[in-house]
């Protein structure tokens, strides 16, 4: 069993001020969500065995303290078409790993998060920043995941907090 872990990143500060798209940094709260969405990972134990991300600054940050805070004992990977790419880049991305590996994080920006999660799971989902989803794949090689192939989605974290009533 393969799984994919899909998170975009935690909350950036606005694009204003003049500073490059590339170069927003996470808030706060940004910071604090990445960590405990770790804990959470470490928790469920889907501590990821390698962390993909795209190098746009608040993606780097997203996926250090993640996987800082979920023990992961992992280098961190920068590849440039997940912040330039769409579809086709971020399933390359996944396809291309070691056969050792069970379990790889991709730390990147919707909308193409949210469009991989639909293209392989079959179900849309949205994925607001700081979320995570997991996906399932029964394939013995990473690169015989196929554009076609059709992944089961065994969560969303964090869950959504439930609907007050009113």
């Amino acid at each position: 069993m393969r799984e994919i872990i899909l998170y975009r990143h935690a909350q950036a500060e606005p694009s204003e001020g003049g500073r490059p798209d590339e170069e927003r940094r996470l808030t706060a709260a940004g910071r604090e969500a990445a960590a405990d969405l770790g804990r959470l990972l470490k928790e469920h134990k889907r501590v990821p065995q390698r962390v993909l991300c795209s190098p746009a600054t608040r993606a780097v940050q997203t996926a250090e303290l993640c996987a800082a805070s979920a023990q992961a004992p992992v280098a961190l990977e920068r590849l440039p078409e997940l912040y330039t790419g769409g579809l086709d880049h971020y399933i390359a991305a996944f396809a291309d790993q070691p056969p050792e590996l069970d379990r790889v994080m991709i730390v990147g920006h919707n909308p193409i998060i949210e469009e991989v999660i639909e293209h392989l799971a079959g179900t849309h989902q949205r994925i607001s920043s700081g979320r995570a989803a997991v996906l399932q794949f029964d394939v013995p090689e990473w690169d015989t995941i196929a554009a076609e192939l059709k992944a089961r989605l065994a969560g969303i974290f964090p869950e959504a907090p439930p609907a007050s009533g009113g």
